[in-house]
């Protein structure tokens, strides 16, 4: 099992549902499903700023807030300092996205509706939670949380999703298998030494849309082929969500499902034989 460590408590500004992790010029960038900003935090500092990306205020009511919050999942680290901001398509209103500066500022806004319309006549049931840059590619990590369980690899250029106008290159269906009897689904990725980190959750439901009881978390490596290398437990009673790594570290967020509870950055050692077992 992976230990991890509590680095930061996301109470300032306050983050319920993060989502989306990314480091930025030696800051943390994170984005919530339910907000309409990402804030950048410090560390050291213990504190951070928010902001806006989309405008307006989500209703403090929750199922109003579900029913219309931009649900962005991913915060993906481009060439040139600046990072897109996806959300997760698993509604028909929730295909706009971003991209920034490093410092959290908006460049443009990212229209994914036309190229969520395709990837809906492969998944049924869409839900992209992470996203990575691997050499000229884009790859978007399709989450089996639905009945069906369809877990998945979207590869598209580095160019096209640049532009805002991401175009599908290959589809790979990926099996995860399973925990206690409950699929495991991706929740974010992160490029890392010629591989991809990826988190995986067994949460018992059979539905993009809504939570269901968070059973085990895992940290994963793919090769560039996208096959399965390692898939570890992580020392964690929460769902993992947001995941970057630097160096042999990785970091993670959580989203317990409560508005209440501020979310938790977390880091942890990516294993030695990770390393060496290439």
């Amino acid at each position: 099992m992976i230990q991890l460590k509590t680095i930061l408590t996301l109470d300032n500004p306050f983050i319920a549902a993060a989502s989306g992790l990314a480091i930025v010029n030696a800051k943390f960038m994170i984005a919530a499903d339910d907000e309409n900003f990402v804030a950048l935090y410090d560390v050291e500092k213990k504190s951070g700023i928010s902001i806006p990306i989309f405008p307006g205020e989500l209703p403090l009511d929750l199922h109003k807030r579900k029913k219309i919050k931009p649900d962005i999942e991913s915060l993906v680290y481009l060439p040139g300092s600046k990072v897109m901001a996806v959300p997760s398509g698993s509604a028909l209103n929730r295909d706009r996205g971003a991209l920034l500066r490093g410092d959290g500022s908006k460049i443009k806004d990212l229209s994914f509706q036309n190229f969520y319309a395709e990837l809906r006549m492969t998944f049924s049931e869409l839900n992209i939670e992470g996203a990575c840059v691997i050499n000229e590619e884009v790859w978007f990590f399709q989450r089996g949380n639905g009945s069906l369980g369809e877990n998945g690899i979207v590869k598209t250029t580095l160019v096209s999703c640049m532009d805002g106008q991401p175009t599908i290159l290959e589809i790979q269906h990926i099996s995860l298998g399973q925990f206690q009897g409950v699929n495991l689904s991706f929740t974010d990725v992160s490029y890392w030494n010629s591989h991809i980190l990826f988190l995986a959750v067994a949460e018992d439901s059979n539905s993009t849309y809504l939570d269901g009881n968070v059973v085990g978390s895992f940290l994963g490596l793919m090769n560039s082929k996208g096959g399965i290398l390692k898939i570890e437990e992580l020392e964690l009673t929460s769902k993992a969500e947001g995941l970057c790594a630097q160096d042999d570290n990785f970091f993670l967020v959580i989203d317990d499902d409560n508005r209440k509870l501020p979310s938790r950055l977390f880091s942890g050692t990516i294993p030695v034989e990770w390393n060496i077992d290439f």
